[in-house]
């Protein structure tokens, strides 16, 4: 399986995702943010604006709380690869009123770089795995790094050892990178190894998928962290 071949999985779970019915469902998962992202803000300054940077952020599941929740004066960065998802996002936060938080951006997560402004709050949440290779994965995480200012706060949820479980066949998952969890927990280690760990956990996670009529299991290790920057 290669990077093109999984790309284009990925696009394809993606749009379907957010054009389906409970795309507009509000209590539909998509539309919930993960406890680990809203949990995270405790660790904040919330006296004041916040900037957050929010990569694939899809149609808003998190960058949307984010955006009712944080002091006025703050912004939300959403960035994301598809465009319909961004322009999901935009509808979403303007029937919200938070369109004046919201700063969306059509851009592929590989390249991007970090361009307004130090953050207080940087979110790779189930999107840092959708990478060309191993080197992409550190640079990326490092540019993470680089952009949170001191006292800031970055969260991962990484899928790594990702596997299709079908008719009792098991096969890697279609995806762009096969990281595995060693690799991952190495590397993020490597790269925050100075940085204050909140969370620090390993978990299996697991779900059902249907693809060209066929169902399937796809199961993960998620690799989860929240860490901060040390306070100059």
């Amino acid at each position: 399986m290669g990077f093109d071949e999984g790309r284009a999985e990925t696009i394809r779970y993606h749009e379907e995702l957010y054009s389906a019915p409970e795309a507009h469902d509000p209590d539909a998962w998509l539309n919930q943010p993960a406890p680990i992202v809203m949990g995270a803000l405790q660790h904040l300054d919330r006296t004041r604006p916040v900037r957050v940077y929010d990569l694939g952020a899809g149609s808003g599941r998190h960058t949307i709380p984010l955006a009712r929740t944080l002091p006025s004066g703050s912004r939300v960065v959403a960035v994301d690869l598809l465009d319909t998802a961004v322009q999901s996002l935009k509808e979403r936060a303007a029937r919200e009123s938070v369109a004046d938080v919201v700063i969306p951006v059509v851009a592929d997560q590989e390249g991007y770089r970090f361009d307004r402004g130090p953050a207080d709050l940087v979110l790779g949440v189930s999107t840092l795995e959708h990478v060309s290779s191993v080197e992409a994965f550190r640079d990326l995480l490092a540019r993470m790094r680089d952009a949170t200012a001191p006292g800031g706060v970055v969260v991962l949820v990484i899928a790594t050892d990702r596997h299709e479980v079908a008719d009792g066949e098991t096969r890697p998952a279609q995806a762009e990178l096969a990281l595995t969890t060693e690799e991952a927990v190495r590397i993020v280690d490597e790269v925050y190894a100075d940085w204050t760990e909140h969370r620090r956990d390993e978990s299996p996670f697991g779900v059902t998928e249907e693809r060209d009529g066929r169902s399937y299991e796809l199961r993960s290790v998620n690799v989860r962290r929240v860490l901060q920057r040390p306070h100059e």
